[in-house]
């Protein structure tokens, strides 16, 4: 769309749908809250924030990250309730309090909507777990779709999961235009941190594969698109995560 502005101006339009009163939830770390404020005077609607910030309409603390998942105390307009989101990441931990928010805003008992998120599981791209190779490999799949802010969330939950050798396998973000080598270039320090071995896919990857540190520091290899179904060396206690189409199967 051109810039994170028009980005932004985009979906606090869909604040403006709110009916008079209506309460609008968004991540206090969200650029353009200038554009959501303006959104929801317009219409007449209130707007909440959530996240981290403790000024937030919707704030958690105690947070603990654990290979298994997350658990924090979510603090919603005046009530204070315990949460485990039974998958990693933190990005997940704030959709769940973002969640929690809106079940507040609807009056649905926090408690129970806190609890039923026992039943959360990662979809199929989008941060499942699978166990393969007889059990001695795990593929951690974020296929879906990619952006530098949905890379870099997986890659800290790459880097969280328990494991004897971590590999990345990226392939292009597309459709970032003039945005695009800068975008890529700025996966290096995260992907370095975050895996052992890193597969770069595609020509735009090239970019960040020039960009991570050279090979007697941090394992890399393939300059070069890989083949659709390249399978990637992975060995008893590998965790191995995909962000492309082409790595739905590269696994051993």
């Amino acid at each position: 769309m051109g810039s994170l502005d028009a980005i932004a101006a985009e979906k606090a339009s869909l604040i403006t749908t709110l009916p008079a009163g209506g309460i609008a939830v968004v991540p206090d770390d969200a650029h353009g809250a200038s554009f959501f404020t303006s959104a929801a005077q317009a219409a007449h609607a209130t707007l909440w924030t959530a996240g981290t910030n403790p000024a937030s309409t919707a704030h958690m603390d105690h947070l603990r990250t654990e290979a298994s998942g997350t658990r924090f105390t979510a603090h919603i307009a005046g009530v204070d309730v315990a949460v485990h989101v039974p998958a990693p990441g933190l990005h997940l931990t704030r959709n769940a309090l973002a969640a929690l928010a809106a079940c507040a805003a609807l009056g649905v008992d926090l408690p129970k909507a806190a609890a039923a998120l026992q039943a959360f599981a990662p979809g199929k791209g989008r941060g499942a777990l699978s166990h393969i190779a007889g059990g001695t490999v795990t593929l951690l799949d974020e296929s879906y779709n990619a952006s530098s802010a949905s890379i870099r969330a997986a890659l800290d939950v790459l880097h969280h999961l328990d494991a004897a050798r971590r590999i990345a396998i990226l392939g292009d973000m597309r459709e970032l235009g003039d945005f695009s080598t800068a975008e890529h270039a700025a996966l290096a320090q995260p992907a370095a941190t975050s895996a052992d071995l890193v597969f770069c896919c595609g020509p735009h990857m090239k970019t960040l594969f020039d960009a991570l540190p050279p090979p007697d520091t941090h394992g890399r290899t393939m300059p070069q698109p890989l083949p659709h179904w390249y399978a990637p060396p992975c060995v008893r206690g590998t965790r191995c995560w995909s962000r492309a189409v082409w790595a739905a199967a590269c696994v051993t």
